[in-house]
């Protein structure tokens, strides 16, 4: 079902891209973005080789028409960053997803959902680099800043709890992963259809408690 998903959407991409890019240049606003949906959609699918050149090519766009600090650039700062992870490239994913933090912590503030987001993947990364402790600090802390600052209704929450839940699993404390990937599973069924890839990555997790 998912990969019939992305597959359909890689068409729509690859159409809106080819179109944008003849009749509005290929810096145009609409075109880098139909580019980073494209990056986005290719590393969903695993077509990496492909994936990469679509992500660089979107992120200097950005860089080049918006300047390093816009919005929509730390949005493909951190876009880059989930495609160095998806492909195992952590050394990558983790200078990546730092930088996107620590640009969008000094430009949208620390308690940003963006901010929040690229903070929970810094910590993610870290952890598939086996600092554990380190992964904690930062996964918690988003945690905590996310329920202290955002709406009931932000989805950065769910997807914070269901990274902390994946990293208390790996310091081998189960009780507090169960009731946090509980936590997360509640709160995306309050705003998502049951079979959302979100929702089956959070029980996914939970089934691996003893």
């Amino acid at each position: 079902m998912d990969r019939e998903k992305y597959s359909d959407a890689e068409t729509s991409f690859r159409t809106a891209l080819d179109g944008y890019r003849k009749q509005l240049g290929a810096d145009h606003a609409f075109t880098l973005t139909a580019m980073g949906n494209l990056c986005s959609d290719l590393t969903l699918q695993k077509k990496f080789n492909e994936a990469e050149g679509v992500c660089r090519n979107a992120l200097e766009g950005r860089r080049r028409t918006l300047g390093e600090d816009h919005r929509a650039t730390l949005m493909s700062i951190d876009t880059f960053g989930v495609f160095f992870l998806a492909a195992r490239r952590l050394p990558e994913a983790e200078s990546t997803f730092r930088e996107a933090f620590e640009r969008r912590r000094r430009v949208l503030g620390p308690d940003n959902s963006n901010t929040l987001i690229s903070m929970g993947h810094l910590g993610e990364a870290i952890l598939d680099r086996g600092r554990v402790q380190e992964a904690a600090q930062l996964l918690q802390g988003a945690v905590e800043r996310a329920k202290e600052t955002l709406p009931a209704t932000d989805l950065t929450l769910p997807n914070l709890l269901t990274k902390w839940g994946r990293c208390l699993l790996a310091m081998r404390r189960n009780e507090e992963a169960k009731s946090t990937l509980q936590e997360a599973v509640g709160l995306y069924t309050k705003r998502l259809s049951p079979e959302d890839s979100r929702i089956r990555n959070a029980e996914r997790l939970l089934a691996k408690v003893d």
